[in-house]
């Protein structure tokens, strides 16, 4: 759009105010602000008989759909901390007759000039299809708010309030201006530390923490609206400046090909420029001119490739330039002469975002310790996520989910994971993990998987074990799969070694004080010939909680040593055991004055074959049951009978009437 200039004074007028808006902006880049603070681009949004040459497709009556509005998505993540409001500001958000940007038709004065209109909408309203969707007043309107012209008075306004708890998801925000005037605004949303938005947001407004990829960092991001750069020229053809404008736009792995889109990227005698940069290309936001893949604007009152209203075939990759698609973050470079206003849509029907937002970047790897296995074996596959991401773009993954295929050769047994993690299934051979929380950059976790080897399994037969990783980012994109693949074989002759082990302490209850010696035998129980031993044998044995170590014994005849270093008790069983020979290990432990619950231990064995194969670790857990506090209160007044006025004095006796200590009494009289 080419500006409306009434006299060469207005120019000089424009350019003044234009410095007083970039000045009077609070904030700097502490928050989140959109367009990003300090940039020279401002949202505006015209009213529906606003001449459609001005750059303002979306709502004017001329578009040939329907008048629409200005939508833009804010999104609040899971991880946002429970106990933090989150306030909606809108700088400018009234028609301002004297400002830069606030152009009022036909004539500038505040008699001439209209209203606007801002709305918001709850989680899970949908933009669309039309340009008109949601509509004023729709389902999930949260609030909404007239706003007056004002002659003069541009400031940030306190538009909505969320309370704590803030219900995590992505609101809509609605524009809307009426009539034929151009209101240009600013957006930004977070925490704050008083109730005037005007004054300077608190440090990590945006993102409590301060630390990238930890589920806590809110975004904004615009579907469709349109944007005014803020430059201005001493006189037609001689720009102070140009303005370039970067916007984020995800494309989803398995995409065949996309489209970008812009519409009005005009200036007369000067050339407008568009550069896009895939995923994997090098991008410098200080000079991003430079490098990406040039395109041609649109030109006045059209789409590119269109030479009308309607939208053409757009920017088209794959292509020549670009022979092979890339998904993930492309970013979309705009540059624009001073009062232009255009529209930058790239993909219909998705949110561009003004900073990049979170990437998240999981791994997956899996193994049950063994590359051998006989028929009969247990296998337990450990599975280990991994959110490898850093640095200023991390982070958090969100609707983490496994897959994991049960092998042939294999029959199912169990899956494993801790309540708090999430969930486990199996069903038709594959066993499913969802996480109930988000994986934050530089967090890991582990599950498993236990399985059985056929008894029918054949010597040589394989044991193919495959997870998947599927997740997404904090805004919902899926990112690529991840998985990897644990391969045994089976070997049936010669036999190789089975271990097995157990232990017991002799008793299922215990108090504070008692000795408590868990006997842990292990028996090599293979049969058949040739029969391999077990070398290598090491037991370790995890201390329990609310229990003090005491002492370890290897019994004779066995030989080997062992000791006790960060709760964990290891032995390690000196020469081999041969099929059908067995052995004995003891750990001595105290109960702890005043513990609780239960007594848990549990003890793991590793050991391998005598070619110094690894074989499927095995375990033991034996749990004793500890007295709860046995508590008893009295009451009793000093006098049974009383009169009026009378002092009665109550006295409360409490007791515990077991050996468990009770902690955190409270009494409540």
């Amino acid at each position: 759009m080419m500006p409306f200039r009434p006299a060469s004074g207005r120019v000089f007028r424009l350019a003044f105010i234009a410095l007083l808006l970039i000045i009077a902006m609070p904030g700097g880049a502490i928050a989140i602000e959109s367009p990003p603070a300090g940039l020279q681009t401002y949202l505006q949004t015209n009213g529906p008989t606003s001449d459609i040459g001005k750059g303002d497709w979306y709502t004017s009556d001329a578009n040939g759909v329907l008048a629409g509005y200005h939508y833009h998505e804010i999104t609040v993540p899971c991880g946002w901390p429970a106990t933090l409001p989150v306030y909606i500001d809108l700088f400018s958000p009234e028609m301002v007759v004297a400002a830069v940007g606030d152009e009022v038709r036909p004539m500038e004065n505040l008699a001439n000039a209209n209203a606007t209109f801002f709305e918001l909408y709850d989680v899970g309203t949908v933009i669309g299809p039309g340009p008109n969707q949601p509509a004023a007043g729709a389902a999930g309107s949260i609030l909404s708010e007239l706003y007056p012209p004002l002659a003069t008075g541009e400031a940030w306004r306190r538009f909505a309030t969320l309370a704590a708890p803030v219900t995590c998801g992505t609101y809509v925000l609605r524009a809307e201006t009426l009539v034929d005037d151009e209101n240009s605004w600013r957006v930004r949303v977070g925490t704050d530390d008083d109730s005037d938005p005007d004054n300077v947001p608190p440090a990590n407004y945006d993102n409590p923490d301060g630390l990238p990829g930890t589920d806590d960092e809110i975004m904004i991001g615009v579907r469709t609206g349109s944007y005014q750069n803020d430059v201005t020229t001493l006189s037609v053809g001689f720009p102070i400046a140009d303005q370039c404008l970067t916007l984020y736009e995800y494309v989803k792995p398995g995409s065949t090909s996309v489209a970008f889109n812009n519409f009005d990227l005009d200036y007369p005698g000067l050339d407008a420029e568009i550069l896009y940069y895939p995923p994997s290309a090098a991008y410098d936001p200080a000079a991003p001119q430079s490098g990406g893949i040039s395109y041609t604007p649109s030109g006045g009152t059209v789409w590119n490739t269109s030479a009308t209203v309607n939208r053409g075939t757009g920017d088209v990759f794959p292509n020549a330039t670009l022979p092979i698609l890339e998904s993930g973050w492309w970013k979309i470079v705009t540059c624009a002469n001073g009062n232009n206003q255009y529209i930058q849509e790239g993909q219909t029907n998705s949110s561009a975002y003004y900073v990049q937002p979170p990437i998240p970047a999981m791994e997956v790897s899996k193994g049950d310790g063994v590359d051998l296995v006989s028929p009969g074996d247990q296998l337990s596959y450990t599975i280990i996520y991994t959110n490898t991401s850093s640095g200023a773009t991390a982070g958090a993954a969100t609707s983490v989910v496994l897959t994991d295929t049960i092998p042939a050769n294999t029959t199912y047994v169990d899956c494993v994971i801790p309540p708090a993690e999430g969930s486990c299934s199996e069903s038709g051979g594959k066993v499913t993990f969802i996480l109930a929380h988000s994986v934050k950059a530089g967090q890991s976790g582990s599950v498993q998987v236990i399985v059985t080897v056929s008894p029918t399994a054949a010597g040589g037969d394989t044991v193919v074990n495959t997870v998947t990783l599927d997740y997404n980012d904090s805004l919902g994109n899926p990112y690529p799969p991840q998985s990897d693949t644990d391969t045994d074989t089976v070997q049936v002759n010669p036999v190789l070694p089975v271990l097995t082990v157990a232990k017991d302490d002799g008793v299922a209850a215990v108090s504070a004080g008692d000795s408590l010696t868990y006997a842990i035998r292990y028996e090599n129980v293979t049969t058949g010939a040739p029969a391999r031993p077990a070398t290598n044998v090491v037991l370790r044995d995890t201390i329990p909680s609310n229990t003090s170590y005491v002492s370890c014994v290897i019994a004779p005849p066995a030989t080997g040593i062992c000791g006790e270093a960060g709760g964990v008790v290891t032995f390690t069983i000196s020469g081999s055991i041969a099929a059908g020979e067995s052995g004995l290990v003891q750990v001595t432990v105290t109960v702890d004055a005043g513990a609780g619950g239960t007594v848990e231990n549990t003890v793991t064995l590793d050991y391998e074959d005598d070619a110094g194969n690894s074989r499927p670790q095995r375990s033991a857990t034996d749990i004793d049951q500890l007295p709860a506090p046995d508590l008893r209160l009295l009451k009793s007044a000093d006098s049974a009978l009383v009169t009026a006025g009378q002092l009665i004095t109550y006295t409360l006796a409490y007791f515990n009437d077991s050996p468990a200590t009770a902690s955190g009494v409270q009494i409540d009289e």
